[in-house]
Parts: C-alpha cells; structure tokens; sequence
C-alpha cells in the first residue's frame, strides 16, 4: 500500500456571522428553511477562513460517513438547491436580487 497526500487543509474557526458576504449566504439559505447550522468540518472552506477569508460551504444534497470508505452524498429531490443558492448569493452581492428569499 502506498500512501499520498492529496490535500492539505488547515482548520480554522467558522466564518465571522458579522462580516455582509456571510450574512447574505445565511440569509438567502434561511428563505429557503434550509439548515444554515454551524458545523465544523473539513471542507475547502478551512484554507481560506485560516488566512482570514469570510468563506463558508453551501450544498444541496446530504451526505455521510465523510472522509471514510463508505462516504456518501445524494443529491435527491432537493439537490438543485445548491446551486440554486449559490446564484441566489452571487445576485445579491452584485445588487441584481432585491431580496435574498428564493
């Protein structure tokens, strides 16, 4: 067995809930009455929240067993959220939404 490092992430503490980008994220996510909970985990997030970026991990779908052999994520009926609320973030920090609710 060999072994590689393919990723390294530093941990970092959750994004700032104060700082305007997070704000939007939350509130576009909490019109939707999807779980805007604070989680740790190891996502791509941590890299830039170590060097003090506001960064935060949006999704869609669900998951489990995360970095194990059985790891899983399905996109089920409501998969299309993610993206859906990614775009929902993007038009409101450019101005083109006039109200972060889906």
């Amino acid at each position: 067995m060999k072994y590689d490092t393919i990723g390294i992430r530093r941990g970092a503490r959750a994004a700032d809930r104060q700082h305007a980008v997070i704000r939007v994220a939350l509130r576009g996510g909490e019109g939707d009455r999807r779980d805007v909970g604070d989680r740790r985990g190891s996502t791509d997030s941590n890299l830039a929240m170590s060097m003090g970026i506001a960064a935060m991990t949006i999704g869609g779908g669900k998951g489990g067993n995360a970095h194990a052999a059985g790891e899983w994520y399905d996109d089920g009926p409501t998969g299309y959220k993610g993206p859906q609320w990614g775009a929902l973030i993007v038009a409101s920090l450019a101005g083109l939404a006039r109200t972060t609710t889906p």
